[in-house]
């Protein structure tokens, strides 16, 4: 059975536990200003909610908080749980007509939609409703636990009805042992509409306890939590981002000293327990992490398009197509991810600036479409200067661009000959984005004067009709002016259009290309001739 319908079937199993209590059993959710719903859980927003604990016998599970504002119930929850470990499951239901609302929350979600939610008529079906209507933001504490705010319309879920009593219920279920830890039913009973407190009849069974059954040791989710252990941490949120206060396990993604070794560890044990368990979409997202750190594009690709297909809900949300489109636009596949775009314009509407990045992928998909006809040109004359490194990883052969940026091929063939490049470090590695090298102070050990070396000299920048495409080689303009290039460069493993107009594009990767995948931080040049050049002299003209 489908993971998702069965998680859905043990809660109307024991949702249906759930009864009315007795009149001193009752205690009142207050109403008061909205919680933020952003992931922080601020104990200052909660001071005049219902707090409620949550327990398994002795042990506790977590800590509660409940409040209303109008027909919006919000739900807070403190675990004490480690967030690869916890499914939480709400359900509401109106007894007078049947209906029933379930809502499926799993904490280990990030980058992708934390939410499932089920509808349920009088007789029917559960079916999957949008979640568009709910509101959940975490904030994963680390490994010792996390906090959830949930955000409850009744009206948009159409269960809300004026003069009725209303039926929740929280189960926290084990995904380790694939167990209920605790279940917790309560009826609420008075009109969310009205300007008065409702009430809340606890259960008898209040801090029910799962029926007894074996446990079934999930190994693999007890390995992750093994990774989530040994990871440095890092804190996320850039624009773009879930607006939950998320920490992820650090990957060496966009941070410039790029380190393969735990990422490749991390991708074996994965690859081995995605076999093994593979749907739980967590892995996967853990997976497609791994890859982007690793410089395997296509790999990330692969791991977001099994989400799509294993769990639908995910696949057809707009966080998820946005980092589909991220992964095509990386790769250069700008068509692609155009008509991905527009299939998918209505999933986008919620994700920040869709049209602008929309606009930037068909600037890409023109640009490329020019560079088509630049290289046909480049191929039908065959004389272009190339340049191999030996690195450390292997080697990677260059074809600079002479008859766009004579001066810039100039300078570097001349730097080649002189041996300067023999020896250097690439003193930036940066997953999914670029690589920098040539600088000669990374041949020190000093490595905070690294990117400020040079020749000794500069050279006017000279930014034409070639730009920052995947797999160009490029100087570093360090001061953006137009005039500071030397000797560094950096080589685009994703578009760079924030550097088109500034630093001169030379050349571009044509053999070579998992070599450059796999630089990280430090990898070195052992040597760097020019394989091919035109018969001229070539002589640099430097800045005055």
């Amino acid at each position: 059975m489908n993971r998702a319908v069965a998680s859905v079937s043990a809660l109307l199993l024991l949702a249906s536990l759930a009864g009315a209590g007795d009149e001193s059993q009752r205690v009142a959710v207050p109403a008061g200003k909205a919680p933020s719903v952003d992931g922080a859980l601020d104990d200052g927003e909660w001071a005049d909610a219902l707090a409620f604990r949550v327990a398994r016998g002795e042990q506790l599970l977590g800590d509660g908080w409940m409040k209303r504002e109008g027909r919006d119930l919000f739900v807070g929850y403190r675990s004490v749980l480690p967030p690869f470990t916890l499914n939480l499951r709400f359900a509401f239901s109106d007894p007078s007509t049947g209906r029933r609302v379930l809502v499926h929350a799993t904490p280990l979600s990030p980058p992708f939609p934390p939410l499932l939610l089920y509808r349920q008529s009088a007789k029917g079906p559960p079916e999957r409703a949008t979640a568009a209507t709910c509101d959940v933001r975490y904030g994963l504490r680390g490994p010792e636990g996390f906090v959830a705010e949930l955000r409850l319309p009744l009206d948009e879920l159409e269960i809300g009805r004026p003069a009725k009593d209303y039926g929740f219920y929280l189960q926290v279920w084990s995904l380790e042992s694939n167990n209920a830890l605790g279940a917790f039913p309560v009826t609420a009973q008075g009109s969310f509409a009205q300007p008065v407190p409702c009430t809340l009849a606890a259960d008898p069974d209040w801090g029910l306890e799962a029926p007894a059954r074996e446990p079934r040791v999930n190994a693999a989710l007890a390995l992750l939590e093994e990774v989530w252990r040994e990871s440095e941490w890092e804190q996320g949120g850039g624009r773009g981002d879930p607006p939950a206060r998320v920490i992820v396990p650090y990957l060496g993604v966009r941070d410039g000293k790029r380190s393969s070794a735990p990422l490749l560890e991390l991708e074996k044990r994965l690859a081995a327990m995605i076999e093994a368990y593979p749907d739980y979409p967590s892995l996967l997202a853990q997976q497609f992490r791994a890859h982007v750190g690793l410089n395997d594009l296509d790999g990330a690709l692969r791991s977001l398009r099994a989400i799509g297909e294993s769990f639908p809900a995910v696949g057809a949300s707009g966080r998820h197509v946005m980092l589909v489109l991220r992964m095509l636009r990386d790769m250069g596949r700008f068509d692609e991810a155009l008509a991905m775009f527009d299939a998918n314009a209505a999933a986008l509407m919620d994700q920040p600036d869709p049209e602008e990045l929309r606009a930037a992928l068909v600037s890409l998909r023109d640009q490329m479409e020019a560079e088509k006809r630049y290289r046909e040109e480049d191929a039908r004359r065959g004389d272009l200067p190339r340049v191999r490194f030996k690195t450390s990883r292997g080697d990677v052969l260059l074809e600079l661009f002479e008859d766009d940026a004579p001066n810039a091929v100039s300078n570097f063939i001349t730097l080649v000959e002189a041996g300067f490049y023999d020896g250097t470090r690439f003193h930036w590695a940066e997953s999914g984005g670029q690589i920098i090298g040539g600088d000669p102070n990374s041949r020190n050990e000093d490595r905070a004067d690294d990117g400020f070396g040079g020749p000794g000299y500069m050279i006017e920048s000279e930014p034409g009709r070639r730009v920052h495409l995947p797999w160009t080689i490029a100087y570093v303009d360090k001061q953006r002016t137009r005039r500071t290039e030397g000797s560094a460069f950096v080589i685009a493993i994703a578009p760079l259009p924030i550097l088109d107009g500034y630093s001169t594009v030379f050349g571009r990767v044509v053999d070579g290309f998992d070599v450059v995948r796999r630089i990280e931080y430090y990898d070195s040049i052992a040597t760097a001739t020019v394989e091919r050049k035109r018969s001229h002299a070539y002589r640099v003209q430097k800045r005055a």
